[in-house]
């Protein structure tokens, strides 16, 4: 089990000092691990009038003022960075990329953390949805996805764990286990019928746990449909964190046809832990 010494955070800089970066704080206090910000810069958008610009002077001075509003942007949002670092007593260090880049970029440096924070993105954001696919397939970082009305503080110690057998939901749950030895409560919830389902079901996963002194209950629940199924149960159990495997199919067909992992990491009002 690897112990959290090493958490990245990535925030657009339109979203200064969201809940995902407080939560990036919390969990650097509680585990003594160093934040790593990463500030994605969105280019800024001219004005009406700038994009009329004529003549090789005027053109200068608007890209100048938008490379300026950019700047200003970012130096907020490594102002929030260094102020929610502060409150809890946390040490790190703060980058910016552009944010056009950070399919490519984000992904390598997220190869190197224990954990990756992210705002959960939103169904409108096609630019979001693909980073954090790319975060999941293409880094196979552990990343913890957190909803932009999250309230604080947040404690992240009442944990549904969605368990089906999968590849993925194994790898969820031992990255997960930092978190679940500090959880004051786990639930273990089978969907379906895993493969082989003496061998790798509920009560199986409940018995490693314990292992890991994680005190766990199971349950199986029978819903039609995963995604909202899971989530239902969340609300219902109180849970503050949901743990998970990311894309048992394709992102593909997910995309296309709707799927488990698509659905919950698009509405989900609780911070969602997956890994692929």
């Amino acid at each position: 089990m690897m112990a959290l010494k090493d958490i990245l955070i990535i925030e657009p800089s339109e979203q200064a000092d969201s809940p995902a970066l407080s939560v990036a704080a919390f969990l650097a206090s509680r585990f003594h691990a160093r934040v790593h910000g990463l500030c994605l810069v969105a280019p800024a958008i001219p004005s009406v009038a700038e994009c009329f610009a004529l003549g090789a002077e005027a053109e200068a001075e608007v890209m100048q003022h938008l490379a300026f509003r950019e700047d200003e942007a970012a130096e907020a949002e490594e102002k929030a960075f260094k102020a929610r670092l502060l409150q809890y007593g946390a040490s790190g260090d703060w980058a910016r990329i552009p944010a056009e880049e950070a399919e490519d970029l984000a992904p390598l440096r997220a190869r190197l953390a224990d954990l990756t924070i992210m705002p959960r993105p939103d169904r409108l954001d096609p630019h979001g949805i693909r980073l954090a696919d790319a975060l999941l397939l293409r880094a196979s970082a552990p990343t913890l996805f957190i909803p932009p009305a999250l309230a604080m503080p947040v404690a992240l110690d009442r944990a549904v764990i969605a368990w089906n057998g999968s590849r993925e939901a194994a790898r969820a749950v031992s990255d997960a286990l930092p978190l679940l030895k500090r959880a004051g409560s786990v639930r273990i919830v089978t969907f379906g019928r895993p493969p082989g389902n003496s061998v790798c079901g509920g009560a199986a996963l409940g018995a490693r746990l314990r292992q890991h002194d994680i005190a766990v209950e199971v349950r199986h629940a029978d819903v039609h449909d995963a995604g909202k199924g899971i989530l239902d149960i969340c609300e219902v159990s109180g849970a503050n964190l949901l743990i998970m495997g990311a894309y048992g199919h394709s992102r593909r067909i997910e995309a296309t046809f709707g799927g488990t992992t698509r659905y919950v990491l698009l509405n989900a009002p609780l911070p969602v832990f997956m890994s692929h």
